[in-house]
């Protein structure tokens, strides 16, 4: 239906536009208090980039362009309300939200732009491709989802499709304690699969579930104390720091989820 919209789009159908879901619904980590679909609009005619110190555009071909997003980020949401109607869309500081009725769920549609890193002057073959967008409030996010997608289904299948059930599980944790006021804040789905990631395939893997989540919140817990060092633990997507300056979360807000979790199953 997003796909439709597009191509209703006087301003938009002619363009190379490229829409694909993302997020723990496309990743399969998703549970059911959070059953909204994630889709991204990325346009592929333009894109953001980024070059090593000492280069130029020009040593990578790149022409760069007056391309403003904003008015892009407009197009996209005049295109889903003439299709899904005014009543039916909400824009919001990052995403354009499609509510849900009988026969579709709730979606968050991301407007992005193609995100190139080059590394290897003067040639353009090495290059990293994610997606990059600017919120209404004025951050710049750049996120890397086909590789959230091709890392965790290595990660899954190095831990015998462990990995994705235990970070479900980790959510539906957090849902319970929430619900039984046992932590008083929801920390992003984003972050806990990422923590999930970071365990070694190696503690994964037991007889019983139960024991999977003990070595994970274990390992969670003995590497996010003060004096560990977590630094140079990823993302799922593999190329982003999961702890660093511009992130929302921080690892005492990792290591007192772990001693939360603990306690609230009742492990000794």
């Amino acid at each position: 239906m997003i796909r439709k919209a597009l191509e209703a789009s006087d301003h938009l159908k002619s363009l190379n536009i490229e829409v694909f879901s993302q997020g723990s619904f496309r990743n399969v980590t998703n549970i059911p208090q959070e059953s909204d679909v994630d889709v991204s609009v990325c346009l592929n005619s333009t894109e953001y980039y980024q070059i090593p110190d000492g280069t130029i555009p020009a040593n990578f071909g790149i022409t760069p362009s007056a391309f403003e997003y904003a008015p892009y980020k407009n197009k996209v949401a005049k295109a889903m309300r003439s299709y899904f109607g005014d009543e039916n869309v909400t824009v919001g500081n990052k995403a354009i939200r499609i509510h849900s009725n009988t026969y579709r769920v709730d979606a968050d549609v991301v407007p992005t732009v193609l995100f190139r890193e080059y590394f290897n002057p003067p040639s353009a073959s090495a290059t990293r491709t994610g997606v990059k967008f600017i919120a209404d409030d004025g951050k710049i996010i750049t996120n890397y989802p086909k590789q959230h997608i091709e890392e965790g289904t290595k990660k899954n299948d190095a831990t015998a499709k462990r990995f994705k059930r235990i970070a479900r599980i980790l959510k539906r944790l957090q849902i319970e304690m929430l619900d039984k006021k046992r932590v008083s804040e929801s920390l992003p789905s984003f972050f806990l699969e990422s923590l999930a990631y970071n365990v070694p395939d190696d503690r994964f893997g037991h007889d019983k579930y139960e024991n999977d989540v003990r070595a994970v919140l274990l390992y969670l817990y003995n590497n996010t104390r003060p004096d560990d060092n977590a630094s140079k633990w990823l993302e799922v997507n593999h190329v982003k720091y999961l702890f660093h300056s511009s992130q929302p979360w921080t690892k005492a807000q990792a290591n007192a989820f772990a001693v939360a979790a603990w306690q609230h199953i009742g492990f000794k």
